[in-house]
């Protein structure tokens, strides 16, 4: 059975139970070039981005938690770009 505990301050609900992370993510290999549409929603995203904030080839461009980078790979050539951040 699973327990599920309430925040009284913002009424926020979560399970007690803590599921490693070794087994919900053993299988999983989501990554977003995987996905058509994904790709084309961060090309255009990059695009507009390049467009409208990046006056110069030499601005740094940083995507904190950038999955596969599809962003990112995007910009190359309008900025510069970091590598990924990751968090975890």
């Amino acid at each position: 059975p699973l327990s599920v505990q309430v925040c009284t301050n913002c009424k926020s609900l979560q399970l007690v139970h803590i599921v490693p992370s070794e087994l919900i993510f053993k299988n999983y290999s989501y990554t977003t070039g995987a996905s058509k549409p994904l790709v084309e929603h961060f090309h255009r995203l990059a695009d507009e981005i390049a467009e409208n904030h990046v006056e110069s080839p030499d601005e740094l461009v940083i995507e904190i938690g950038s999955n596969d980078g599809s962003l990112l790979s995007r910009l190359k050539g309008k900025s510069r770009c970091a590598d990924s951040c990751r968090f975890f």
